[in-house]
Parts: structure tokens; C-alpha cells; sequence
């Protein structure tokens, strides 16, 4: 536990054979806050209370410090009851990110030189509204790391880094595809460089090919000089754009016919995934406003699942689905892409402390937000 390090480096995270705990704390949502605050508890991330049940030492200050190196904050800790909910986003966004940078590089690490076989974080749940390094919040709702871990430790995942390019100078991207099933797995990936302000699919595809990798295993399958990746894709400053690495796996490959993508889109499940690759701070970025939009809602009956679809009509970094009726939805925490509208599923969870709605009022209790939405 280093907290004073930038926990975005993933340089900063010393190699192991098995790394046994680790963590870093968020907010839980503000909807977890409710039941036991007054709207003056929740008038600022550093209230009374707040400080009260905040039990590591230091942890408000480490959080807040953190958030400073990376994101915008002036609204989050403006004050307020908005401003307290965006800060207990942000550092939720913050917290995802930092676990999602240093498992991946742990698991990338498999092979030489540490060989790491294994990494637990610090914590899984809480026995009480306060900050903590929990992934599923007091009373059972999902954090979005909790969403972002089924992501970074699925057995078949894509992910990428940025490296020193040697004698060259300037910066390599580097693409990594881990294989933790037995068997070997055929996946196909493609590199597509898009522009924050891109409304019609990626500015760039860089590359695309079949990689088959060896069961058990951590291989690097692509590797392109930025510059060039950059150039492919007239990006003027780094700030303009992103990378987003995709992989699926070929037996089960199918082509999205809702895509503008000139490669293909694929969901996030258990054999495939979307990773998205910053090349410059989140602060010093400009989103558009995504304009998103759960353009379709359908409640499900009983226990089944109710389904809906979310669009976005510019990169939206961190795209967040969250309701007061318990349960969780199949995927959150994502990076909605223009074109590629993302169907996700709520499962409904007995037995909480809100009643289940009926079809429709289920409906009407869900917001969509996304990183944007704390930049004011």
C-alpha cells in the first residue's frame, strides 16, 4: 500500500510471484449514503460525519490527492449535494482504474520477470456506509469496480500499455492477450485510435488480426510506434484521442450490425472484452456531452431480468447505470461508444430494502451518467 504513489503507473506496483492484498479506497454511492445521513451530512465530501467514518488515516486527504493528479475536480469538491455525489462517482471511477492498472499488469506479468500467478485485492464487501476499499458496497450494491473487476479478471482478455520505444525514443503501444483457460484459445483483435469529438465510429483502424494464444499463458500480440499509430489518425495532441483494444474470441466471432465500427464491436462477456487505453490525463481532456440515452426499457416479470439499451452520440468514458431497486446489471462501469448502442441486463435482487417496482416504475428509476457529468 503505497498511496502516496501515482496509482495510474502501473510502474509504481512492485512485482510478486503472488500478490496476497492490496486496495485503495472510494465513496460508496450516494444512494448507499441515504438511509443514514441528513442532506447537511451530505453537503461535502469532508462533512462531520463523513470524517467520522472515515477510519484509515490520512484517507480523505490520500483520496482527494489522488483525484487532483488525474481528473477534474473543481465541481466534485465544490460542495454541495450534487457535488457529494459526483465526488462519490469520481472516486468510485478513481478506485476502478487504479485496481484495473495494476492487476493488469500483474497478469501481463505471468511470464518474465516475476511470473505472478495470482493477485487478491483488499476488500470485497463493507459492514457499514463509510469509505473503504470495498467493491460491493454495505447492503450489497456493486461499486463500479466491482463491474471493472469481472472485466480485468476474466480468463480471455485483451489489454494494452504504453512502453518506453528503446533507442527510438517517444512511446510504444504494446498489446497484451492473457489466456488463464487450460485450453489454447483462437481470439481475433483489432487497435482502433478514436478522437474524443468523434461521432461516427474510430478516427483510425490501426490493426486487426487472429492470435492464437497458448492455454495458460501471457503473450504480447501487437506492438505499433505511437507517433504513427497518432499519425494514422491526423491527432494534433495526444489530449485529442484514445485507443481502444477489442478482442473476441474467433470461434464465437460475429460482426455488429449496429456498428459504424469498420472492425467489428463486440460486448463485454466471458469471451471477449473492450479495453480503452488513455494517452493523456482525463483532466486535461475535452468531453462532448455524450447525450446518453437508455433508448429502450423493458422490466422483467417476477425475477427475470429487465433489459435495456443505452446509446451514446460521443465517447462516453465510464458510462453508468445505477437504480435504488437492489441488484446489479450485466455489465457498467463502460466506455459507451457512438454507434454502438449496449444492451444490459438488471438482475433483481430479493429480499432489499426498496420494494421490486412494477415493469414500468422499475423503468423510470434508472440514470445513466458518465465521467462527463463531474466536469462542470
Amino acid at each position: 500500500y503505497n498511496y502516496a504513489a501515482d496509482g495510474f503507473n502501473a510502474s509504481t506496483y512492485p512485482l510478486a510471484r503472488f500478490v496476497s492484498e492490496f486496495g485503495f479506497q472510494s465513496y460508496p454511492s450516494e444512494l448507499t449514503w441515504r438511509p443514514v445521513t441528513l442532506p447537511a451530512d451530505r453537503a461535502a465530501h469532508d462533512s462531520e460525519l463523513m470524517e467520522y467514518r472515515q477510519r484509515h488515516p490520512d484517507g480523505s486527504q490520500q483520496l482527494v490527492t489522488q483525484l487532483r493528479r488525474h481528473f477534474r475536480v473543481s465541481f466534485a469538491l465544490g460542495g454541495g449535494e450534487a457535488a457529494f455525489d459526483a465526488f462519490c462517482f469520481l472516486t468510485q471511477v478513481q478506485q476502478a482504474l487504479i485496481y484495473e492498472t495494476a492487476i493488469l499488469a500483474w497478469r501481463r506479468a505471468r511470464v518474465a520477470p516475476s511470473h505472478t500467478m495470482g493477485v487478491m485485492y483488499w476488500q470485497l464487501n463493507d459492514v457499514w456506509q463509510g469509505p473503504s476499499w470495498s467493491s460491493v458496497e454495505y447492503g450489497g450494491r456493486w461499486k463500479a469496480l466491482h463491474y471493472v473487476a469481472a472485466r480485468f479478471y476474466a480468463d480471455l482478455v485483451a489489454s494494452s500499455t504504453l512502453a518506453a520505444d528503446g533507442g527510438a525514443g517517444g512511446l510504444r503501444v504494446e498489446v497484451y492477450v492473457n489466456n488463464d483457460l487450460r485450453a489454447d484459445a483462437s481470439v481475433r483483435v483489432a487497435v482502433e485510435v478514436w478522437r474524443w469529438h468523434d461521432s461516427a465510429g474510430p478516427a483510425a483502424p490501426v490493426a486487426q488480426f487472429s492470435h492464437r494464444a497458448p492455454g495458460l499463458s501471457s503473450e504480447q500480440a501487437w506492438s505499433g510506434r505511437l507517433p504513427a499509430v497518432l499519425g494514422a489518425a491526423r491527432c494534433e495532441a495526444v489530449s485529442d484521442c484514445f485507443l481502444v483494444v477489442r478482442m473476441h474470441s474467433a470461434a464465437k466471432h460475429h460482426s455488429n450490425s449496429t456498428s459504424t465500427s469498420s472492425t467489428f464491436s463486440v460486448p463485454s462477456s466471458a469471451d471477449s472484452s473492450l479495453h480503452l487505453q488513455m494517452l493523456s490525463e482525463f483532466k486535461d481532456i475535452s468531453l462532448r456531452p455524450p447525450l446518453l440515452n437508455v433508448t429502450s426499457c423493458v422490466g422483467g416479470q417476477g425475477s427475470a431480468p429487465s433489459k435495456l439499451v443505452v446509446r451514446a452520440n460521443y465517447p462516453a468514458p465510464f458510462t453508468f447505470l445505477e437504480t435504488p431497486v437492489p441488484g446489479r446489471f450485466s455489465d457498467n462501469a463502460f466506455l459507451a461508444l457512438p454507434g454502438e448502442p449496449r444492451e444490459i441486463l438488471f438482475f433483481p435482487r430479493a429480499g432489499g430494502e426498496v420494494p421490486e417496482p412494477a415493469e414500468a416504475d422499475f423503468c423510470k428509476t434508472v440514470r445513466v451518467r458518465s465521467l462527463k457529468d463531474t466536469y462542470r
